[in-house]
């Protein structure tokens, strides 16, 4: 269990019954397993050692290098003017990918009750905002119209009356 295994490589190749690609059904798929090592030693015997060589796969990724480190990395990461050429020779073409899982919502900032138990000054604000709106109801409750409006009323004026005499 503590002993690491040697990476391993799978080529694998689509057999299809017709010509064109795109309308290819799947009849079976061929591949061998080779160990990473053999596969290197194999293609470094054929490559003189001054050059820089990548063995890269379909989608770019580095198979085979002459540093370990860079196998199994995004060439366009390690040698990014190579790939451009690549790119603009048509071997392969760019791919906009993206990382929906490392995006971050955008927070809520919803209110809370307890805000104004931080300071008394919300206290305060809050019963002069309740004041000032209960005059307020209380001034469209009462009947104001009798200031505005003195159709309704009876004019009356207060006289003495004197008691009669009795004799």
């Amino acid at each position: 269990m503590g002993e690491e295994e040697d990476p391993q490589f799978t080529p694998l190749d689509l057999v299809c019954g017709r010509e064109s690609v795109l309308s290819c059904v799947s009849s079976s798929t061929v591949g061998v397993q080779i160990k990473l090592e053999l596969l290197q030693r194999k293609f470094w015997m054929a490559m003189q050692q001054i050059l820089n060589c990548f063995l890269i796969d379909n989608n770019g990724f580095i198979l085979v290098s002459k540093r370990p480190a860079e196998t199994g990395k995004f060439f366009g990461a390690v040698d990014g003017s190579v790939m451009t050429q690549l790119i603009n020779t048509g071997m392969f073409r760019r791919v906009t990918m993206y990382d929906y899982q490392a995006m971050c919502k955008v927070p809520y900032h919803h209110h809370s009750g307890a805000r104004p138990l931080l300071s008394p000054i919300y206290a305060f604000l809050a019963a002069v905002k309740w004041l000032i709106s209960d005059f307020l109801i209380f001034l469209l409750e009462f009947n104001m119209s009798s200031f505005w409006h003195s159709d309704n009323l009876a004019d009356g004026e207060y006289t003495r009356v004197q008691p009669p005499h009795s004799t």
